[in-house]
């Protein structure tokens, strides 16, 4: 029993340090700015939610319940995402979009989505 455990402790220790070492890789971006920058370029709402991965409270943001003609583009980079045509009221209190614009955008699954 004492042979299985430590084999199961052994296994665990070496998955955690595998997950440490995928989350210190750094991402290269097309853009680098320093925070400073940032800061300078967004107001306080779009730094918190492009660079601090926050999010505005539902339903209170200006594209809630806008419904102009016209393409939705990243407010850092100026990526063209989604086309008006393809945003609808979901309920939730944020703009949703049922089609990005091909090539620009991609979805990340969360990792409870995974079939692996």
């Amino acid at each position: 029993m004492k042979k299985i455990l430590s084999i199961i402790g052994v296994f665990v220790l070496l998955l955690s340090c595998n997950t440490n070492a995928q989350s210190d890789e750094k991402k290269e971006y097309a853009i680098v700015k320093t925070e400073a920058e940032w800061k300078q370029q967004l107001d306080e709402i779009e730094y918190y939610v492009l660079r601090e991965k926050g999010t505005e409270r539902a339903f209170t943001g200006e594209y809630d319940k806008f419904y102009e003609k016209g393409t939705y583009s990243c407010k850092a980079c100026a990526t063209p995402l989604f086309e008006s045509e393809h945003k609808f009221n979901s309920g939730t209190g944020w703009p949703s979009f049922d089609e990005s614009i091909e090539g620009f955008s991609r979805f990340n699954s969360p990792s409870y989505m995974s079939s692996s």
